[in-house]
């Protein structure tokens, strides 16, 4: 099995006392891959960083609440 690189960034940036904004991206090169591979690596790496978003969300909250 082949294995294919990405990079993803993850940016958390202040939109007042009360708030921020959580913005993420991921580069990877899906030329070599088939359309079936494609759409699985896509779900693979996103779920991966939204799994993170979300995290960061909820200890975030939490630190609000506090």
């Amino acid at each position: 099995m082949s294995s294919f690189l990405y990079h993803g960034c993850v940016a958390l940036k202040s939109t007042g006392a009360d708030g921020c904004s959580l913005t993420y991206t991921i580069s990877n090169n899906q030329a070599p891959m088939d359309d079936v591979r494609r759409a699985a690596e896509h779900d693979r790496i996103s779920g991966r960083f939204l799994g993170a978003a979300e995290a960061m969300k909820r200890a975030a909250e939490e630190g609000l609440a506090a």
